[in-house]
C-alpha cells in the first residue's frame, strides 16, 4: 500500500523533537512515511541525525554551502507531501493584516522563508499537496514561542491548520473556544534501548544507597540558570548532609558532553534538575530524566502545574503530571526541593516509578505516532 508522505521542517530542529516524531512515524504508522528537513546539522551529536540538511559548514569553517543533490531530493519529498510542519526556531515576521492569506504563510516565518524560498526556492502554499490541500500544521518547540505568544498567535491562526504545542507550551495559546485546530504533542524520547521493567528495577537498586547523586546537565548554562540551581542546590545538600544518614551530591559536567554520555549519567544518577530561570518549562532533557528514573524538576514559570494538568486532560493527554515545579523564587525552589529530599525513599521511588510508567503510556514513538496520525492528519 502506498504510503503518505509527510514532511518536518526545522531550521535545526532544536533537541531533535521533530526527528523522534519523524521516526515515530515511519516505525509505526501504516499510512504515513515521514522525513525531517533542516537548514543544517545540529551541533549535538544525536542518535538519529535529520534526513535531509540543506547546508554543510565551509571548507574554510565559516559559512554555509548548499548541497545540492540534498536539494533536489528535498524539493521532490516536500511537494509530493500531504501534510508539512514546520517548527519556527527563530524570530516571527510580522505581516500586515491586509496581506492576502497565501502571500501571509509564505512570509511569516523565517524558517519558512529560508528553506523554501531562498534554499528550495518554492512556493510552500501554491507548490506542494500540503499547501494546496490546507494542510500546513505550525509546531511550537519552546523557548522562541514563550518569548513572543502573541505574535505567534496571529500568525497560527491566520496562516496555518493544526496548531501543534511542544508539552506545557498550550498554557500561551489564545484563550477561546477553538481547540479543535489545538493540539499538545509531548517531546519523545528514543526508548530503542531502554526497558521500561528493567528502568523500574533499577529505581529500586539505585535509591537503596547511601549516597544520592543530583544531576543537572545544561545545553546552555545562561538559558537553564546553572548559576542559581548549584547554589540553590548546595544550600539545601550542605544542610541535609549534616544529618545524615544519606549524602547528597551534585554533579554538573563542566562542558557539553556527547549524548551517549549523558544518557549513562541519567541512567545512574537519582534527582535531576533541569531548568530555573525566568522562562520555564519542561524540556527535552528533563523528559529524557525522567524515563530513566529519575526525580525531575524544572520550572513551569507563567503558570501552574494545576493549569498545566487541565490544558493535558483538555487536550487528551491525560492528568497526570509527574515534573516538580520548582517555584520562580529562590526560596521556593529551596523549600520544595528540601521538602522532596526529606520524604520516605519508599515514597519517592514510588513517584519516580509512576513517572516513568507515565512516559511509556503517552510519550513513547508509537504513542506520538498514533496522536499524528489521528489528531493532526485526521486519519
Amino acid at each position: 500500500m502506498k504510503k503518505f508522505k509527510v514532511s518536518f521542517i526545522g531550521f535545526i530542529d532544536y533537541a531533535n523533537c521533530m526527528t523522534e516524531y519523524s521516526k515515530g512515524i515511519n516505525r509505526y504508522s501504516e499510512n504515513y512515511e515521514s522525513k525531517i528537513i533542516c537548514h543544517h546539522p545540529h551541533s549535538f551529536n544525536y542518535e538519529t541525525p535529520h534526513d535531509y540538511d540543506l547546508y554543510k559548514i565551509a571548507p574554510s569553517g565559516n559559512g554555509w554551502v548548499r548541497k545540492e543533490n540534498t536539494i533536489k531530493e528535498a524539493i521532490n519529498w516536500v511537494k509530493e507531501s500531504s501534510h508539512i510542519i514546520i517548527a519556527e526556531e527563530r524570530k516571527p515576521n510580522r505581516l500586515p493584516l491586509t496581506l492576502p492569506i497565501k502571500d501571509a504563510t509564505t512570509l511569516s516565518l523565517q524558517t519558512i522563508v529560508e528553506i523554501f524560498s531562498n534554499t528550495l526556492k518554492i512556493d510552500i502554499v501554491r507548490d506542494t499537496q500540503a499547501g494546496q490541500n490546507n494542510n500546513l500544521h505550525l509546531f511550537h518547540p519552546g523557548s522562541i514561542y514563550r518569548n513572543q505568544p502573541q505574535l505567534f498567535n496571529q500568525i497560527g491562526d491566520k496562516c496555518f491548520n493544526k496548531i501543534i504545542y511542544g508539552l506545557d507550551l498550550f498554557r500561551f495559546s489564545p484563550k477561546d473556544n477553538r481547540v479543535n485546530n489545538k493540539h499538545l504533542v509531548f517531546y519523545p524520547i528514543s526508548d530503542k534501548n531502554f526497558d521500561k521493567k528493567e528502568i523500574l528495577t533499577s529505581i529500586d537498586e539505585k535509591f537503596d544507597t547511601e549516597e544520592m547523586t543530583i544531576l543537572h546537565i545544561p545545553s546552555s548554562k545562561h538559558l537553564k540558570g546553572t548559576t542559581p540551581i548549584i547554589n540553590n542546590v548546595n544550600k539545601v545538600i550542605n544542610q541535609l548532609n549534616k544529618k545524615g544518614p544519606i549524602h547528597y551530591k551534585l554533579v554538573v559536567p563542566p562542558k557539553l558532553i556527547p549524548f551517549s554520555e549523558v544518557i549513562e549519567l541519567k541512567k545512574k544518577s537519582h534527582i535531576y534538575i533541569d531548568q530555573f530561570n525566568q522562562w520555564g518549562g519542561i524540556g527535552v532533557s528533563a523528559i529524557e530524566s525522567l524515563m530513566l528514573g529519575n526525580l525531575t524538576f524544572s520550572t513551569t514559570q507563567f503558570d501552574t502545574i494545576e493549569s498545566i494538568r487541565a490544558a493535558n486532560k483538555n487536550l487528551n493527554c491525560g492528568d497526570d503530571f509527574y515534573f516538580i515545579h520548582l517555584g520562580v523564587t529562590h526560596e521556593e525552589f529551596i523549600n520544595t526541593l528540601d521538602f522532596y529530599l526529606r520524604k520516605p525513599i519508599t515514597e519517592i521511588k514510588e513517584i519516580t516509578k509512576k513517572g516513568v510508567e507515565w512516559y511509556y503510556k503517552v510519550l513513547t514513538h508509537q504513542a506520538i505516532s498514533h496522536k499524528f496520525e489521528k489528531e493532526i492528519f485526521d486519519s
